[in-house]
């Protein structure tokens, strides 16, 4: 498929019609858009150098969670405690799935790190619906550092623990606390690191009697009745561990309003009682409320009420409401919100999932079988996609998140949640009650379902259907756009159409869009006017969208015990299969301060110690817009050149203009083109601060006279560039370029021991990884793979969704002795 630029933008504004036109009757107000949820499967939490970590990325509608073809592109970015981007994939994503994997060099630094995913069309809506989550890693001893040093209690502990530094948040039912009428009050305490916290209270009134007690019953959270009275101020008396014991204030009762108590106990119905006092009354002598019912910013219920006696009692049918998040919003008689509560809708139709295997036991390298089905309530097949990953359970523990806990609770809840797992565990008889506590105290990410609603929209990113090809053609050795030429875009290693057509607009821009390209690939562009001569010199952009800006996170917690155990193992298994080896580090950016001597055409320059910038072009530098972008921000001491549209340095006050040597080459003619080359064109960068024979200058007195300033030396600087073979063809109307698209994920390494050694030795974490199995028709789906060396317990965490948007979540356990 292709498109050129008339023929976006058309199919742009054609959605954008039909979007406000659907749209105007319901709210003419605000523009109501598609959003877009993704979420990570990766096969563990821990990790050491030389892992490779595997994952499945699962793309669905925000709303309703039905896997999307919206976007195709998704970028998966892995980021370094030190907020840096260490590696990134583009995955192509069908029918809202796709795969990937990050491969750990032996020399990575030990520490917290976070893997990061989002499409281009996510961009528009912030941080809002960008998927993150946490992995750690060990370094391999003797070759990296932590980037977190180790108490000294613990040498493996990663995690450093500071002195505990305790708070609390109270959360009146509904969001406000009324004089005169009773409220639920829920809070929840924390440690200085973010970790819940056991806490033990009372609140006392101005004259120092006790109107409540309270204790933390679940992970720091907790609550407890209260009636403020007129008048009357409070504090919290707070005792927490370690003996700690705090006074603060407590919360500030309103003179007016609404108090919403909801009870969900109830599978069928929810029950709302909304009670206000007679200082409201006299604001508002109607009486007339509206409660509504919404589920991802969508209203699936809604009635207006006369408050009788202060008071009204609403019981609202749950049948039909989505399973998930749900909010009931109080507005008053002008529809402003006064009161919101979050609940959670079970599904009252779970999936039955069945996981077994061809025995319990089995021998070390031995094979085994697991057999899947799922069926509905009614035991009808489900057609499901589920990764699957197969770990040894001693070594890392089962991880406390899952995509149903994320798409349904993580993804809609403001804050960290500990161990969300459990709110889902069918095992644990107190789940739906102490998410409901959670749900009272945590908030909810509502703000953003309302900017959607109230809001115009401003789109800059578009959903991307495919690898986009873009750039533009100008006048050979000038700079005037060439309108109405004729690209064409030969991708001999395409999937399928491997030809493709457009026309420069206006301003010489060429778009060609929906390419599919994976892995490394030979473009060859051409431009030629509609006498098929050829013309002008063609330029082309960057590959894909820039990464988006990486927000400092402070370093989150995580089982430290945990990971001290896994690290233990990694180094043990690590020794064992790389029997000890010395693993040389990846070359990245390297100092160089020996004194080399350069020769040009106008003499021999000397670096004098000056240090060199030496980079070598990775697959992460693609996402600079060229070679000027790159230098700008990669190269220290570098400033805009606006007069030539490069960069310049200075030295001795002096603003000094770089020279290139292109391939081992002095350009003599002061080319200035480089600076628009691609990344993808460009295999290393080397820029080299330089001096030369002292120069002699003088200035021109007013008095005509001259005055002789002296000898200063000559300060130059040197960009070495070594270019892709085709990067500076010869005939500027043609491109011939080498580029990398879509990720080519890696096929999880798994050993048939029926035809090998079994004497190698196999210290295997993950046992298997299986990016994607699809059910039959009957619901059922078979693996097969063989065990490691070590007799452990193994755990198989499946993952993953039904064709109508139902997350998967199944766990088995079997032993190897």
């Amino acid at each position: 498929m292709c498109f050129n630029n008339k023929r976006l933008l058309s199919v742009f504004f054609l959605l954008f019609f039909i979007i406000n036109h659907s749209i105007a009757q319901q709210n003419p107000t605000g523009i109501k858009l598609f959003f877009e949820k993704v979420y990570l499967h990766t096969d563990r939490n821990f990790y050491a150098g030389g892992d490779d970590i595997w994952f499945t990325a699962w793309l669905v509608n925000a709303q309703s969670n039905y896997p999307v073809n919206t976007s195709n592109t998704l970028y998966a970015e892995l980021i370094n405690p030190e907020n840096n981007i260490v590696a990134r994939q583009v995955i192509r994503i069908d029918s809202g799935y796709g795969m990937g994997d990050f491969k750990l060099d032996d020399s990575i630094a030990g520490g917290s790190y976070r893997i990061r995913a989002y499409t281009n069309w996510m961009r528009n809506f912030g941080n809002h619906f960008i998927f993150e989550k946490q992995v750690v890693i060990k370094n391999v001893t003797g070759l990296n550092k932590n980037y977190i040093p180790a108490p000294k209690a613990a040498a493996n502990n990663l995690n450093t623990i500071a002195a505990p530094q305790y708070s609390i948040s109270f959360f009146p039912e509904g969001g406000s606390m009324v004089e005169g009428l009773a409220s639920l009050i829920s809070f929840k305490a924390t440690d200085g690191n973010g970790n819940a916290a056991d806490v033990s209270g009372s609140i006392l009134s101005s004259a120092g009697d006790t109107v409540a007690r309270f204790k933390s019953i679940h992970i720091g959270m907790g609550s407890f009745s209260c009636t403020p009275v007129a008048g009357v101020q409070y504090k919290a008396l707070l005792q927490f561990p370690h003996q700690t014991t705090l006074m603060q204030d407590f919360v500030v009762a309103a003179k007016d309003g609404y108090v919403m108590q909801v009870n969900n106990s109830n599978a069928d119905a929810v029950q709302v009682n909304i009670f206000t006092n007679a200082a409201t009354t006299l604001l508002h002598p109607a009486g007339e409320i509206t409660i509504a019912a919404k589920h991802g910013g969508r209203i699936l219920y809604k009635e207006k009420l006369l408050l009788k006696n202060n008071q009204a009692v609403l019981n609202i049918a749950a049948k039909g409401f989505p399973a998930g998040i749900c909010s009931i919003t109080l507005y008053d008689e002008n529809l402003r919100p006064n009161c919101e509560r979050l609940i959670y809708i079970e599904d009252k139709n779970p999936l039955q999932i069945n996981v077994t295997t061809n025995k319990k036991t089995y021998g070390p390298k031995e094979k085994i079988t697991v057999n899947i089905e799922v069926t509905d309530t009614a035991g009808q097949p489900v057609k499901t996609n589920i990764s699957l990953a197969a770990v040894d359970d001693n070594i890392e523990t089962a991880v406390p998140e899952n995509i149903a806990t994320y798409l349904l609770l993580q993804s809609e809840v403001r804050g960290k949640i500990e161990n969300a797992a459990a709110y889902f565990d069918a095992g644990n008889p107190q789940r739906l009650q102490q998410l409901d506590l959670l749900l009272r105290t945590q908030g909810w990410r509502d703000f953003l379902w309302r900017k959607m609603a109230d809001t115009n929209i401003v789109v800059r990113y578009m959903p991307e259907q495919g690898i986009s090809i873009s750039g533009r053609v100008k006048q050979k050795n000038g700079r005037k756009p060439l309108p109405d030429m004729n690209i064409t875009l030969q991708a001999p290693g395409a999937k399928g159409n491997k030809w493709f057509t457009t026309r420069s607009d206006a301003q010489g821009n060429y778009f060609l869009d929906g390419i599919p390209l994976y892995g490394v690939q030979t473009l060859k562009i051409s431009s030629k006017n509609d006498k098929a001569e050829k013309g002008g010199e063609l330029f082309m952009d960057s590959l894909f969208s820039n990464p988006l800006p990486v927000i400092p996170h402070a370093i989150a917690a995580y089982d430290t015990a945990a990971f001290t155990r896994f690290a233990q193992q990694a180094g043990k298994r690590y020794n064992v299969e790389k029997n000890n080896k010395w693993f040389n580090m990846l070359p990245g950016v390297t100092v160089n301060t020996k004194k080399k001597t350069v020769f040009l055409s106008d003499g021999a320059y000397m670096s004098f110690g000056y240090p060199e910038d030496n980079f070598t072009i990775t697959a992460a530098d693609y996402a600079y817009n060229d070679l000027r972008d790159f230098l700008g921000k990669k190269v220290p001491g570098t400033h805009y050149d606006m007069e030539n549209d490069g960069i310049y340095f200075m030295a001795n006050g002096k603003a000094v203009r770089p020279r290139f040597v292109v391939d081992k080459r002095e350009d003599v003619f002061g080319r200035i083109d480089y600076y628009d080359l691609p990344m993808q064109q460009v295999q290393s960068v080397s820029v080299r601060h330089m001096v030369g024979p002292p120069s002699f200058a003088r200035v021109e007195r007013e008095d005509g006279s001259v005055r002789d300033l002296g000898a200063s030396p000559t300060d130059i600087f040197i960009v070495y560039l070594v270019l892709k073979s085709g990067a500076l063809n010869r005939d500027a109307a043609k491109i011939i370029t080498e580029i990398t698209g879509y990720y080519q994920a890696k096929i999880f390494y798994s050993p048939n021991y029926n035809r090998m050694d079994k004497a190698v030795p196999d210290q295997r974490t993950t046992i298997y990884w299986a990016p994607l199995i699809t059910t039959n028709e009957s619901g059922k789906a078979s693996i097969s793979f063989f065990n490691a060396d070590p007799a452990s317990t193994i755990r198989i965490d499946m993952q993953g969704l039904t064709s109508k948007g139902v997350p998967v979540v199944a766990e088995k356990k079997y032993e190897v002795r």
